[in-house]
């Protein structure tokens, strides 16, 4: 019985080698989390240190997103042509050593040099880890797997938070950030001996086929015997290019692309908005600074559960009902939560800062889901050769939507009557966030799980 790669990992249980490609991914995401938000834990000690103003550490935290923007776009390219596995590494260990290396800065100028370099790890990090997760398990649990790699990294804010507020003021913010950087670089050591490459990636290359064949034939415990299993390789056969084929911009990726680029760019416009602006927001309506901070963490909270719910409403509706739910009912519900503050005085009113914080938790919810949904269906929608690219692009212009939030932010929230003006834009990007979801044209379909299913010949990377 002929069967493809997909078709062997999808019938067979999951086994020790696709648990330790998610338990490792995972944690260097959860690390890397960390040492994203680094920079803006230590931020008061360095200033003090340095004897600087709050508005000289802008650059120094704006370099990080400019160097994942390229880091995405560099790093899912590499990724499709070197292996994801060695382009994941890579990237851990460019952004640990420059972390350890940030602790010998003597001025912020180094500093911000460090962390842009960081940053370039932090985004080449992102689209492989994605696709290396998503190429090795079955589709049945493939949305959970990369939904529990979006939560390393509010899980690495929350615990490097926690590490941060106790090493600082301890040790200082120079060992915080060797601490910080030397933990991702022992991870990337383990995945250098531990890790494997994606086997779809691996079909690519006609050297490797009998290595995968005895993989395959291993992970489906005998089932399916190496000579039954395809390769996906039919089409090498007929072209040795398959530049045009594969491209990101090419006629058949090109309505996948454009969507990506838009969901991806609204997606992190509204995450960032809501990240950054929501304490400012809420304490120039009156709350109280530290209620203000809170309300930062009933957002991420809301995240999380946004994240989880998109993991387990995605395999039963598939990828089209699950981005309606996560973000046409959040666009919806922040709209009526924006009108609402324009009511303030009159009879039974909600107070305004209660229905940001309120309408700023419905929208992390919906992109969180949304940001775990889109990388899922990456896998998907693109080819083998094209993934690690696609998802990269993709992330790189969201990070042009994370920049243009830190403008549009600060535009918004003087405009008057500032909650509405804010919870009405939000909700307008998250519809804007759902138009570019439905401009993709190769949707993931409901899995439907039969006890008697059997596999199916689909080349592999289709």
């Amino acid at each position: 019985m002929k069967a493809t790669i997909q078709d062997v990992l999808d019938n067979a249980p999951l086994g020790t080698t696709q648990l330790r490609v998610v338990a490792l991914v995972t944690l260097a995401l959860i690390l890397e989390g960390f040492d994203i938000q680094l920079a803006a834990f230590a931020a008061p000690a360095i200033r003090e240190e340095w004897g600087l103003a709050v508005s000289a550490m802008g650059p120094m935290l704006a370099a990080v997103m400019v160097g994942m923007a390229i880091g995405g776009a560099v790093g899912g390219s590499l990724g499709d042509r070197i292996g994801r596995r060695p382009t994941l590494i890579l990237a851990v260990v460019i952004f640990s050593v420059t972390t350890c290396l940030a602790s010998l800065a003597s001025n912020l100028w180094q500093l911000t040099a460090l962390r842009f370099i960081a940053g370039i790890g932090f985004g080449a990090a992102y689209p492989n880890a994605a696709v290396l997760v998503g190429e090795w398990t079955p589709l049945r649990v493939r949305a959970k797997a990369i939904a529990l790699l979006t939560l390393g990294l509010p899980i690495g804010g929350l615990i490097g938070s926690a590490i941060s507020a106790y090493l600082i003021p301890a040790l200082g913010w120079r060992m915080t950030f060797l601490a910080a950087g030397i933990l991702p670089l022992v991870i990337a050591v383990v995945m250098y001996f531990s890790l494997p490459e994606s086997l779809a990636f691996m079909a690519r290359d006609d050297r490797r086929h009998t290595l995968v064949r005895q993989i395959v034939a291993r992970i489906s415990k005998g089932s399916v015997s190496e000579a039954d299993i395809v390769m996906g390789n039919e089409e090498s056969a007929q072209t040795t290019d398959h530049s045009e084929r594969d491209s990101i911009l090419a006629a058949r990726n090109r309505r996948v692309t454009a969507g990506f680029w838009l969901a991806f760019f609204c997606n992190f416009t509204v995450a960032y908005l809501v990240m950054n602006w929501l304490p400012m927001l809420l304490t120039m309506l009156g709350t109280e600074q530290a209620e203000a901070i809170r309300g930062s963490f009933y957002m991420n909270l809301a995240g999380i559960v946004g994240l989880v719910l998109a993991a387990l409403i995605y395999p039963r509706l598939g990828s089209r009902r699950t981005f309606g739910l996560m973000l046409l009912v959040p666009s919806a519900a922040v709209l009526i939560a924006g009108l609402s503050t324009l009511g303030e005085g009159a009879a039974g009113p909600i107070p305004a800062p209660l229905m940001v914080l309120a309408g700023a938790c419905l929208a992390y919810w919906g992109v969180s889901g949304a940001t775990a949904s889109l990388w899922s269906l990456s896998v998907h929608a693109y080819s083998v050769r094209a993934r690690a690219t696609g998802l990269g692009w993709a992330n790189s212009v969201g990070r042009l939507g994370g920049l243009a939030s830190t403008l549009i932010g600060g535009w918004l929230i003087f405009l008057e009557p500032s909650p509405f003006v804010f919870l009405a834009f939000v909700a307008a990007i998250l519809f804007v966030e759902m138009i570019g979801t439905l401009i993709i044209d190769r949707h993931a379909p409901p899995i439907i799980v039969k006890s008697d299913r059997k596999p199916k010949t689909v080349a592999v990377g289709d």
